[in-house]
């Protein structure tokens, strides 16, 4: 439709509405301008909340900036007619739990959201159930969300599409708003932050110039002086007018460093911006001192080197101080590798004298005891003579003693030029420091060192000697705990190799012979014995003895209840005797016979259950003297010294008992072999003489009845009957005694049996060699037995191995006669055979123990068995009889 058509009243619609469209651009534009016109950030957060009123109408607003997927709000507005004004600030929104947020975020659109008026509403999930139209419109800077600008009302349908453009836009110039402000904000702190350092460094370059404790000097390029600090006139004591114009290295750095100073500067002339180094610098009264130095230069506009700060600290004391802790460094692990008091404390006032250079020195250990110090005083440093004092704790009443001492000394002396030294140091006032040398709160000993300068010690000095003697505290505690520990090992090292030689042997002797050595290197005594009490002749028997004069005092005897000893086996009670002179019951007739002197004495009892039969008796405590300790250990040393003489004393029973049962089963056995050698010489000369009669008989009788068939068969069968009785007897005599062993000997009579052997079982081979024999014979007991063992062997492997094979061999290997039967069958268990008392395996061992040999006997299930027997050859004789 054209203007021509168009009503008037259209028209005047129309320019109204273009009248409203120029306002709103007018706001808008406004609203800009005010949003540029400031460029903080806080400001234009509360202009752009002040300014939407005119962008949009609505009854509340609020600016919502984004952190990550989290919205917070950050400013709002008129939201305290509908209830808490500060309701938002409790709360946080996630944008994809958020609808209203979320649209807009993933459109980059204002979002619009209208609800019925009698419809409940949950806008931002507060239940802020008055809101009834919503519009967002996202704040975003260069496609990056930074905020949203949000604007509710009480009104439903309150906002349209139109409201949302101008929101829009206006969200756009607060973007641009808020991005200038965070630049303009950032660009500003960056300029306060460097204006303070400068200020900082300026103040820091003001003070460091003026500080008592840096030396600050400024040279011109060639190394004249231009500025001198006060602490720098104050290390040298020069002035600065002294100084000015001049060059540094010709009036502080001694001549042996002036070259490669020299050489330091040239390079920061050369283009080195900075550099360091140590030197060592005279002072105006020629006193040395160490500074660090740290060089650094200025340029001017032209880049050449105009001036050279040079900033030094001065480390004489701090060297010095490194040096010394590096000394107690060193001494604390070289102190560690000692386990002797003597040697650490030595090395201890060693390092003191580096330390402290002082005139003299001592030290002192507590002894727990008296609870005084056993004190060692070194008059002059170095010197190799001492003085060992006991001396009070108490530091002034210990240092007066000391100085008493020194007049006894020089009033004792022989020789006067030796106590000049001592007068000299006596007559001269001395400073001392003295420290305690503690471990945890325990005082365990002192440290005392002196000077001749009165007021002399520092709290430096006090501080190292305290170190010094703190380490050497804990070095001494060490070494004591290392000879306890080692002590302990020791002692349960001497335990246990007593234990073992116990177990080890019957020895009677030899045991209590070791148990008297063990207890003289445990026990640190000079000397020790073993005496019994002899029941036969009613008297005490030194039986062995260790230390001095051990071998006149073993096999000396005393009378019973006599001296120390007799007593404590008499009472059965153990005795500590420190001192033997104040004791009735010492015996001393032994000292004079022996030329032992004894000073001191522990004994204990040696008991089988309530019976004493003994003693150990110790002697004189190398160093100190016998403490309960020492008794405790010899308690204990005495239980298995003890053990041994039963255990000895009950082999020899049995030793006895064996002897005799191996001479009655010997006898035994020769009764047995006898008798079994009369048997067979009856069977075979009457039995057998009487049936060859009879064998004869029936020969003639079969002769003469030759016409009676029946006679004739009967007599056949008599002549058989009788042939097997001649064969039975004839085996039975063989098995008994074979006369081919009386005769022949082992060999010959083994060959024949095994031949028999073999042809007897049919299912059976066996096979007989012998090796290293020849044709001598061997003693009759060997022959007897050994052959016995091998008809008892062949009869259990036909009983009970099943076996095919049998191999059988007589070896001689040297000193020894070897026996080994040998079979294939299914193998049994020896051990639990022999506990089953298997008469025919006993009956072998017992054989070849008989003949001082052994018996082994080894099986496998399914495999077979093997026996081997083994005597030694020194029974044999070459009588072949």
């Amino acid at each position: 439709m054209s203007h021509k058509q168009k009503t008037k009243a259209q028209l005047v619609d129309e320019l109204a509405q273009m009248r409203r469209q120029m306002l709103e651009l007018e706001a808008l534009s406004r609203a800009g301008a005010i949003l540029g016109s400031s460029l903080n950030y806080a400001a234009v957060l509360d202009c752009i909340l002040e300014q939407m009123g005119r962008v949009v109408s609505h009854d509340a607003a609020c600016i919502m900036l984004v952190e990550g997927e989290i919205a917070r709000i950050f400013r709002w507005q008129g939201y305290a007619g509908f209830g808490s004004q500060n309701f938002f600030a409790r709360f946080t929104f996630k944008i994809a739990d958020t609808p209203c947020l979320r649209m807009a975020r993933n459109s980059g659109q204002p979002s619009i959201i209208s609800i019925a008026e009698n419809e409940p509403s949950s806008i931002y999930g507060l239940e802020q159930t008055w809101i009834k139209s919503h519009l967002t419109a996202p704040i975003s800077f260069r496609e990056r969300l930074v905020g949203f600008l949000n604007v509710d009302s009480a009104t439903p349908d309150c906002f349209n599409q139109a409201d949302g453009e101008r929101l829009q836009t206006f969200a756009t110039a607060a973007a641009n708003a808020l991005k200038n402000a965070e630049l303009y904000d950032r660009a500003r702190q960056e300029i306060v932050d460097r204006v303070a350092a400068l200020k900082k460094e300026r103040n820091f370059v003001a003070a460091v110039l003026e500080t008592a404790g840096a030396l600050v000097m400024v040279l011109n390029s060639q190394g004249r002086i231009l500025r001198f600090n006060r602490a720098c006139e104050q290390t040298t004591g020069y002035s600065l007018d002294e100084v000015r114009g001049k060059y540094f290295w010709d009036l502080f750095v001694t001549s042996n460093q002036v070259e490669s100073v020299k050489a330091i500067f040239r390079a920061l002339r050369a283009g080195q911006r900075q550099n360091k180094y140590e030197g060592r610098w005279w002072t105006k009264d020629r006193r040395e001192r160490l500074i660090a130095w740290s060089n650094t230069v200025l340029l001017d506009n032209r880049g050449v080197v105009e001036y050279i700060i040079s900033t030094g600290i001065d480390i004489t004391e701090r060297r010095q101080l490194e040096e010394r802790l590096e000394a107690i460094h060193y001494m604390g692990r070289e102190l560690n590798l000692l386990h002797d008091e003597v040697a650490i404390l030595k090395m201890t006032l060693e390092t003191a004298a580096f330390l402290l250079r002082f005139r003299s020195a001592g030290y002192g250990l507590v002894d727990e005891a008296t609870g005084q110090l056993n004190y060692y005083y070194y008059p002059v440093r170095g010197a190799s003579k001492k003085l060992e004092v006991g001396l009070p704790l108490d530091t002034g009443n210990r240092i007066d003693e000391l100085a008493s001492r020194y007049e006894q000394i020089i009033s004792a002396a022989a020789d006067p030029e030796e106590t000049l030294p001592v007068l000299a140091l006596a007559e001269q006032a001395g400073s001392w420091l003295s420290v305690p040398m503690k471990v945890s709160d325990r005082v365990i000993g002192v440290l005392d060192v002196e000077i001749q300068q009165p007021d002399q010690f520092s709290v430096t000095d006090h501080q190292l000697l305290q170190t010094l003697a703190d380490q050497t505290a804990v070095a001494i505690e060490n070494a004591r705990l290392h000879y306890e520990a080692q002590k302990q090992v020791d002692e349960l090292a001497t335990m246990s190799m007593v234990s073992q030689t116990i177990t080890s042997t019957l020895d009677l002797e030899g045991t209590l012979t070791g148990i008297a050595n063990h207890t003289v290197r445990l026990l640190e005594a000079m000397a020790a014995s073993v005496v019994f009490q002899d029941e036969e002749r009613g008297d005490l028997w030194f039986y062995t003895a260790s230390g001095q004069a051990s071998d006149v005092v073993r096999g000396m005897r005393l009378s019973a209840g006599k001296g120390i000893v007799g007593w404590v086996i008499e009472h059965g009670e153990p005795a500590l005797v420190p001192d033997v002179t104040q004791d009735p019951r010492f015996f001393g007739d032994f000292d004079q016979q022996t030329g032992f002197t004894t000073r001191s004495i522990i004994c204990v009892p040696l008991q089988t259950g309530e019976q004493t039969i003994g003693a150990i008796e110790v002697m004189n405590k190398q160093i100190g003297s016998f403490s309960q300790k020492d008794l405790r250990l010899l308690s204990w040393l005495a239980t298995p010294a003890a053990i041994a003489i039963q255990n000895a004393r009950l082999f020899q029973q049995v030793q006895i008992g064996h002897q005799r049962l191996q001479s009655l089963s010997r006898r035994l056995v020769e009764v047995q072999e006898t008798e079994r050698h009369h048997i067979a010489r009856e069977l075979h000369d009457e039995a057998g003489q009487a049936l060859t009669s009879l064998m004869v008989g029936l020969r003639l009788l079969e002769r003469e009845a030759n016409s009676s068939q029946t006679v004739v068969a009967q007599v056949a069968e008599l002549k058989r009957t009788t042939n097997d009785i001649l064969e039975n007897l004839h085996r039975l005599a063989i098995n008994l005694r074979p006369a081919s062993l009386d005769h022949l000997g082992l060999v010959a009579a083994l060959r024949q049996y095994i031949k028999n052997f073999d042809q007897q079982h049919d299912n059976l081979t066996v096979q007989f060699e012998m090796i290293g024999l020849g044709d001598g014979r061997l003693p009759p007991a060997v022959e007897t037995n050994l052959y016995r063992i091998v008809q008892e062997a062949l009869t259990n492997v036909v009983r009970h191995a099943q076996a095919t094979r049998i191999a059988v061999l007589l070896e001689r290997r040297g000193d020894q006669m070897l026996t080994i039967v040998e079979d294939n069958g299914v193998g049994f268990d020896p051990q639990a055979a022999e506990q089953n008392s298997r008469l025919g395996l006993l009956g072998m061992r017992e054989r070849a123990e008989m003949l001082g040999g052994t018996l082994v006997i080894e099986s496998t299930i399914g495999t077979g068995t093997t026996i081997y027997v083994e005597v030694p050859y020194v029974h044999t004789h070459s009588d072949s009889r």
